[in-house]
C-alpha cells in the first residue's frame, strides 16, 4: 500500500503567497509533508476533478504528481 494524503492546509510562503502543505502518511506509520505552490495545487485539483483541497485527503500520494510542470 502506498502513502496517502492525511491532511492538507493552506500556508503562507516567505514571499507572501499562498501554498498548500500536504501531509502524507506511509503504511509503516511514517509521515512527511510536501508543499505545493498555487500553480501546482491548481494542476492537482484539476487532474483529480476537485474544487476543494479537503478532497485530497484519503487520496494516494500519486495524485500529487500532477503538480509537476508538463513537459
Amino acid at each position: 500500500m502506498a502513502a496517502i494524503v492525511s491532511k492538507v492546509q493552506l500556508t503562507p510562503t516567505h514571499d507572501g503567497e499562498a501554498a498548500c502543505a500536504v501531509q502524507l502518511r506511509f503504511p509503516d506509520g511514517g509521515q512527511s509533508v510536501v508543499q505545493l505552490d498555487s500553480t501546482g495545487l491548481a494542476r492537482v485539483l484539476a487532474q483529480a476533478g476537485l474544487v476543494e483541497i479537503s478532497g485530497l485527503v484519503g487520496k494516494p500520494w500519486t495524485v500529487l504528481l500532477a503538480a509537476r510542470a508538463p513537459p
